[in-house]
């Protein structure tokens, strides 16, 4: 395939399981989906993780996919942000279900903090 392939092009290669579709896929897109996740996250590790699972998560939905090749970007940029949400919404929960930390101060009133 070539370096830029048409949007119609790529999704009927994927459609039809074309491995090298899927690296030309992520070739492509990844830079700009990378940019999405990370003013979601802020935290670049975290970045590269959802980046992959946001890839699996569009490679699983493409075959449903009947927008209008020209929209094809913006239906993965919106799959890329709700990964990124899901993830920070998960971040949180699991920081919330730690222990407190009860910082004691002066008068005997007692601060908590994560």
């Amino acid at each position: 395939m070539k370096k830029e392939v048409a949007e119609a092009e790529l999704i009927k290669a994927i459609a039809i399981r074309d491995k090298e579709a899927y690296g030309t896929l992520y070739d492509q897109y990844a830079p700009v989906l990378f940019k999405i996740i990370l003013l979601n996250v802020k935290d670049r590790a975290m970045t590269e993780d959802i980046l992959e699972e946001t890839f699996l998560t569009i490679c699983s939905y493409l075959t449903e996919y009947h927008l209008q090749p020209a929209r094809f970007l913006l239906w993965m940029a919106g799959i890329a942000r709700q990964c990124a949400l899901a993830a920070v919404k998960k971040s949180a929960a699991e920081n919330q279900d730690q222990d407190p930390i009860i910082i004691p101060v002066f008068g005997g009133i007692a601060l908590t903090g994560y």
